[in-house]
């Protein structure tokens, strides 16, 4: 039994934040357009197989598997699992997204116009600080 690990420091701006629990399901071949959310947080994958480009680098996420964003890189995920894609996440965002509004920022004009494919169920929030 080995217990991995994945830890990263967490930077956020000024101001008062809440902290974010929701699903993402997605369809096969289903991609998102290249995106930024507006605060970090961490994934697991829970069913599917998924591409994700976060930044420079390119994995391959199998369920179980786990990644950071920090809300400063450029990602792009891809279901690659011929089935449904679902990931969980938990991401820290300023206190205006309350109420379930989207953290997502489209990374140009151009990407902005594409589909986001996903349905989203949000768990929870709660105020941090």
């Amino acid at each position: 039994g080995l217990s991995p690990v994945l830890s990263r420091i967490a930077i956020l701006d000024d101001g008062p934040h809440i902290l974010r629990a929701d699903r993402v399901e997605s369809q096969a071949g289903a991609q998102t357009p290249a995106h930024r959310h507006r605060g970090p947080g961490i994934r697991r994958l829970e069913h599917g197989l998924l591409r994700a480009e976060v930044g420079d680098e390119l994995d391959r996420i199998s369920a179980g598997g786990a990644w950071f964003e920090t809300g400063h890189e450029t990602v792009v995920g891809t279901n690659i699992s011929g089935g449904t894609n679902i990931f969980v996440r938990v991401m820290l965002l300023p206190a205006e997204l309350a109420g379930g509004q989207s953290s997502f920022v489209a990374v140009s004009p151009a990407e902005a116009t594409k589909p986001r494919a996903v349905n989203l169920r949000l768990f929870g929030e709660c105020p941090v600080g």
